[in-house]
């Protein structure tokens, strides 16, 4: 994930494997490019931690990474 590794300046390769936290397809489907299996949504986010990380999508695009509490 792009997003997280330059959160924590680190190569993609660095950090665990995402679907490690969360399913992936699922994630794809919700958020991803449109596809006949994908659901009408007309906005929605979803956060979920990723190792030492928390990750917020959303319908628009928008990834936002942070740190844990």
């Amino acid at each position: 994930m792009i997003a997280a590794a330059e959160h924590a300046n680190c190569a993609p390769t660095e950090l665990p494997p995402l679907a490690d936290y969360v399913d992936v397809d699922a994630l794809n489907t919700l958020f991803g490019d449109d596809s006949p299996m994908s659901p009408a949504l007309a906005s929605g986010t979803l956060e979920f931690d990723y190792g030492d990380l928390v990750v917020e999508v959303d319908t628009v695009g928008t990834v936002d990474v942070r740190d844990s509490e």
